[in-house]
């Protein structure tokens, strides 16, 4: 899809003995697959194991016996959840080779971004404009992303904890799906995401799927889980919006944090308007909220301006397009914008969990255009009819 994703490497040690490290396993990973070694370091560079995981292949065991250390082992890799685990037993033994020392061992390694789904379907069906009047849209990703919302260390990106800490602190842990498209762009060359001259500036549309355990008490999104007289609940909506903009986009695009702290501030105090809407069988919530206030990525110094927040700040840019450097009009770096939005909201009780989906798209202040709102939101319509006819509310 002309994205390169990155590769993170690490390792940790099963066995250490005298200081130092006798069995270790060594990763690497892209996100769609982890490789995976057994090392032993008395007698032989070579790995003991060698596994790749990926999701149609993502567990495997090993047991072997090298006379002075011996493994029984499990690992396992939830791309779902961004999860590696290595579980099982070691043990060692010293001359004169008497007795086995055993031990229980169990090691985790967390990432961000993970494998991300919505309805079931992880394969990206990113909505589509491609009108005179606005120019085409443009989606490289090629399947849903998701970032989960908690507070354990992930290598990839921090953004998990920080929104968890900033705007969902008093919550239970979640996952929160998406799939997006921005304006026209080339990759590795200019965009119109963080051009302020464009009507695409600072614009995504697309899909999402927000899940949150049922011991929360309520779907996300909404004051209850009644599936009629059906009440939203928009400080939901206020605070995964400011999240999304201000860090699922525009921190991981390396937006300085600096930048977007006067932007995090939270109000249900925001113009709001609820219908409903069938779309085939199924019935959905369509609601149009705004304006929201949230930083931008204008960088008038190009991606010089920019800081690489995460490993994946520059993988983030090719997805949005490259900064658009200095434009006539004034504006301060990483400016606010005033984004408003229209979506379709619905949600389903399933397997323990409450999932909110919403598809929707947004238009800032700088370029408020209803007919490029209409635009967005028949192109969103267009994906529920055609991948998603079985969601909503039945």
């Amino acid at each position: 899809m002309g994205m390169t994703q990155p590769t993170l490497k690490g390792s940790f040690p099963l066995l250490t003995l005298l200081g130092k490290p006798v069995l270790e396993v060594s990763w690497s990973m892209d996100f769609s697959s982890f490789d995976i070694a057994l090392v032993e370091n008395l007698n032989s560079d070579a790995p003991l194991w060698h596994i790749k995981l990926t999701p149609a292949n993502s567990s495997a065991s090993y047991s072997a016996n090298q006379g002075i250390v011996r493994e029984n082992l499990e690992v396992s890799v939830d791309f779902s959840l961004g999860e590696l685990r290595v579980k099982g037993s070691v043990g060692h033994r010293l001359p004169p080779l008497t007795d086995w020392s055993d031990s229980s061992i169990e090691q985790h390694v967390f990432w961000n971004p993970a494998l991300g789904s919505v309805g079931g379907r992880s394969v990206s069906y990113a909505p589509v404009v491609d009108d005179s009047r606005f120019g085409k849209s443009k989606s490289i990703v090629p399947t849903v992303n998701r970032i989960v919302i908690d507070e354990k260390p992930r290598i990839g990106t921090d953004v998990g904890i920080k929104v968890k800490k900033l705007f969902f602190a008093s919550e239970p842990d979640f996952l929160f799906n998406v799939c997006f498209a921005v304006g026209d762009f080339v990759t590795g060359v200019i965009g119109l995401y963080g051009n302020p001259t464009s009507i695409w500036f600072n614009v995504f549309m697309g899909y999402y799927e927000i899940d949150v355990p049922v011991s929360r008490g309520r779907p996300f999104g909404y004051k209850t889980d009644a599936t009629t007289n059906r009440q939203l609940e928009l400080l939901d909506i206020v605070r995964i919006a400011k999240a999304d903009w201000n860090y699922f986009s525009n921190y991981m695009y390396g937006v300085p944090e600096s930048a977007i702290a006067a932007h995090n501030n939270v109000t249900a105090d925001v113009p709001c308007q609820q219908t409903a809407e069938r779309i085939g069988s199924n019935e959905w919530d369509l609601l149009t909220v705004g304006k929201v206030d949230v930083v931008s990525a204008y960088a008038p110094g190009g991606s010089g301006s920019l800081t690489d927040n995460s490993v994946l700040s520059p993988l983030w840019r090719q997805t949005f397009g490259l900064p658009a450097g200095p434009v006539d009009g004034g504006l301060q770096p990483f400016a606010k914008t005033e984004m408003r939005a229209r979506m379709y909201v619905s949600f389903r009780r399933e397997d323990g969990r409450y999932r909110t989906r919403i598809f929707g798209g947004t238009v800032s202040n700088l370029h408020d255009d209803e007919e490029f709102l209409g635009a967005q939101q028949a192109a969103c319509r267009t994906v529920i009819e055609t991948h998603f006819a079985d969601l909503g509310f039945q």
